[in-house]
């Protein structure tokens, strides 16, 4: 039987593995990136690797599970919650919310540039992306029921298709990384990006309806 002092000390050494995997994957691209490397970074032998994770796809799955379950747990809470009255508020701030967490942790971005972008060798990742692939249905289903209820509540535009809106939301949000990463970021980076969330939202909404969640704060 384990005792405490022997479970303590595996998952700190876990997170080790995970700290030396970010910075060698930062460092070296994810085709580069071997459990012997990240070995050698976090100081421990690839046995210690290997007794933690059978391979690299197990690692870089649990990196991606560390470094995105926060800010995805808070955007599922942010789209699924009643404080916002206007469930097209709900979508704005899920988006703001997003995107300040790269700004705060830019790890994050060269992580997702190494891994979504920069995949020299697909085929060997097909579990990290089939579990991208899952999250980003997933997202997608809640942001097109915030449509819906948008819908339903009359402040989304009468013409728009929730369905619809919803890809082109994904498709917009996904646009705005790929310029995170091929511009360096400067000072006026997360005005720009809350400017283009707000016009992106501004287009959908029904004309005469509530001051937008960006309107309010201004005011």
């Amino acid at each position: 039987m384990m005792t405490q002092e022997c479970e303590t000390q595996m998952v700190a050494t876990r997170l080790r593995i995970i700290d030396a995997a970010k910075k060698v994957l930062c460092e070296q691209g994810i085709a580069k990136t071997t459990m012997r490397e990240v070995a050698k970074a976090a100081s421990l032998t690839r046995g210690s690797i290997y007794w933690h994770f059978k391979d690299k796809n197990e690692l870089l799955l649990e990196l991606r599970r560390a470094l995105l379950a926060p800010v995805m747990d808070r955007i599922e809470g942010i789209l699924s919650s009643e404080r916002q009255t206007d469930p097209l508020d709900a979508i704005e701030l899920a988006l703001l919310t997003f995107f300040r967490y790269l700004d705060e942790n830019p790890i994050v971005l060269q992580l997702y540039e190494n891994m979504a972008m920069r995949c020299e060798q697909p085929d060997q990742f097909s579990r990290v992306q089939a579990e991208i692939n899952s999250a980003i249905i997933c997202s997608l289903c809640q942001v097109e029921h915030a449509y819906r209820r948008a819908m339903a509540q009359g402040s989304l535009s009468s013409h728009l298709d929730p369905f619809a809106v919803a890809w082109d939301t994904f498709s917009f949000a996904n646009g705005l990384l790929h310029l995170a990463i091929a511009w360096p970021a400067t000072n006026d980076s997360e005005k720009h990006t809350q400017d283009m969330i707000a016009s992106h939202m501004a287009l959908r909404r029904q004309r005469g309806s509530l001051p937008t969640l960006t309107e309010r704060r201004v005011a």
